[in-house]
Parts: structure tokens; C-alpha cells; sequence
């Protein structure tokens, strides 16, 4: 079992941006749980998997979870998919969930295929906006149920949003990349490593992008590290030395500068949630990913 985290003042005591499924089972046994930690359902699919993850939420989640949408919290005015929030909207949406600056985070999600997938992008969302206390359940939903930890359903019984204190967001543009900041980046010698989470057979153009309309290949002079390269058995993500090992093989540096970058930004933030892992490193992500790219930048896609 995990030992127990408990408050000193109002501080926390390190929990680290991965915790296990009987540390949150542990937590939730303390009578001032709900005043510390609020959990989080970040379940997520692409359009083709034609799943409803909202309702799923409802029919089984983890007790106390809150549903968080990120084909909702996004930027509405842009035609790339579930792009970064204005920073108010992110408030509201927080503030919406009953998540406070003085909760620590801890964010899941339930893929069928994977046990951790879309939860990182919200660990990633969470940090952009100057929230630090996150942390992500390894394994998802697909471990707690494995553990036999206990599930709710059916509608919540909850406070209204007016009754919920004030989330307060402070925006951290050094964790976002934009295609400006990608092109530029490529005239440079010395300038940070692309990193592209996407499978290999899409990074090199011979399978196809589950979005029709886009093309696959990648960017010049960007790396490939397969986002299911830092998992093990698709499903935990692996210990600190074997994900340094798989940054090596896969031609990544560590210790220099990395945007991560995928399909639509998703996939890419368990880049960066396992370069923190290893070394508490900061990876700004390319929010716009593959496809802003293939889109405003059709003739420069690389076949190979």
C-alpha cells in the first residue's frame, strides 16, 4: 500500500505527476479528501471511434469524479480541433467542475485500448494555466476496475457552480508552441527537437490519418517517438529508466529542448508527461500539431 499523503498547513507534502490506483484508493479513505483533491474523468476518443464518453462517465466512474470535455473546453473560433481556451473560459469551465486552486488534481481517463491516453493533455492543460498540483492515475479507469476499487454511477449530487469557490488561472505561454514559433525553429541548427507522438506507420506516410481530409507524413527534421513506445502492455506507463531508455532509442535527447507534438495535441502530452516523469522537464507542446500543419503547410510533408 501507499503511504498515506497528509496536509502540513495548507501545503501538500510531493506527490508525484504519476500516481497509482491504490494511492488514490488510500487518499479517499481521509475524511478531508473532497477538501483536498478533486478527481477527474478526461476520457477522450477520436471522432471515428464513435464513443460517447460523457455517458459513459455516467454509467461507471470513479466515486466523486467529475467529467472534464475536451472537445468543450476549447477555443470555438478556430477550426482545428480542441484547441487551448481562453484563459477565462478555462477558469469558468474549472470553476464549473468545483476544482479549486487549493485541490491537488489527479486526472484519468478510460480507454478501452489504453489505460492512459487523454488524461495527460488535461495534466497539460492544467499546467499551462498555472495550476502545478496534477497528477495523473496510471493505468485510468481500466486499472482501478481491475483492482476492484469501487465505482459510482447515475447523476451527481453536487453544489451549483455559483456555490463553487473560484477557480484562478494564470496562463504560462512558455508551455505552448504555435506554427509560427515550428517554422522558425526548423531554419536553426541548434533549435529545439520535434518530437511527433504519432504511430510510425502515420509519421511515415504509409498509413493513414484518422482524420480523412488530412494527409500523413511529418514535419522536417522532426523526431518520431510513438506515444505507445512509453507505455507497457499499452496500458501503465513505464519506470523512469525505461522511459530514458526509450527517449534514447528513439534518437531523442533529453537533456536538450523538445516540443511534443501528434495529430491534434493530444497523444503528444504523454511526450511531455514522460519527459516530467524522468527529470521534472518542462515540454511545451505544439498545440496546433499535425493537423495545422498538413494543413497550412501541405508541400513541405516529408514520405518516409
Amino acid at each position: 500500500m501507499n503511504k498515506i499523503i497528509r496536509q502540513i498547513g495548507t501545503k501538500f507534502s510531493h506527490i508525484p505527476p504519476l500516481v497509482s490506483t491504490h494511492f488514490l484508493n488510500d487518499q479517499m479513505k481521509l475524511h478531508d479528501f473532497d477538501e483536498r483533491f478533486q478527481v477527474i474523468d478526461a476520457s477522450w476518443d477520436l471522432p471515428s471511434a464513435a464513443r460517447n464518453t460523457y455517458l459513459e462517465h455516467m454509467e461507471k466512474r470513479i466515486p466523486g469524479s467529475r467529467f472534464f470535455c475536451i472537445d468543450e473546453c476549447c477555443d470555438k473560433q478556430t477550426s482545428l480541433p480542441h484547441m487551448l481556451p481562453s484563459t477565462s473560459k478555462f477558469q469558468q469551465y474549472m470553476t464549473h467542475l468545483g476544482v479549486s486552486n487549493n485541490h491537488h488534481v489527479i486526472i484519468y481517463d478510460n480507454s478501452p485500448k489504453f489505460g492512459l491516453f487523454s488524461a495527460p493533455r488535461v495534466w497539460w492543460m492544467l499546467r499551462v494555466f498555472g495550476h502545478e498540483a496534477v497528477s495523473v492515475l496510471d493505468g485510468g479507469l481500466p486499472k482501478w476496475i481491475s483492482d476492484r476499487f469501487a465505482t459510482e454511477s447515475g447523476e451527481y449530487n453536487t453544489s451549483t457552480a455559483e456555490e463553487n469557490p473560484k477557480f484562478i488561472a494564470k496562463y504560462r505561454p512558455e508551455l505552448v508552441r504555435d506554427i509560427t514559433f515550428i517554422k522558425e525553429n526548423m531554419k536553426s541548427d541548434n533549435g529545439s527537437q520535434i518530437v511527433d507522438a504519432r504511430p510510425k506507420g502515420r509519421y511515415q506516410g504509409l498509413d493513414p490519418e484518422p482524420r480523412p481530409d488530412i494527409s500523413s507524413g511529418h514535419m522536417p527534421k522532426s523526431l518520431n517517438m510513438p506515444f505507445m513506445d512509453c507505455l507497457k502492455n499499452n496500458r501503465e506507463m513505464k519506470s523512469k529508466d525505461e522511459l530514458l531508455s526509450t527517449f534514447e532509442s528513439n534518437g531523442v535527447d533529453i537533456s536538450k529542448d523538445l516540443v511534443a507534438s501528434c495529430g491534434s495535441g493530444v497523444s503528444a502530452c504523454i511526450v511531455a508527461l514522460s519527459a516530467f516523469v524522468c527529470n521534472g522537464k518542462e515540454v511545451p507542446v505544439y498545440d496546433g500539431s499535425w493537423v495545422e500543419w498538413a494543413t497550412k503547410e501541405p508541400e513541405s510533408i516529408i514520405k518516409s
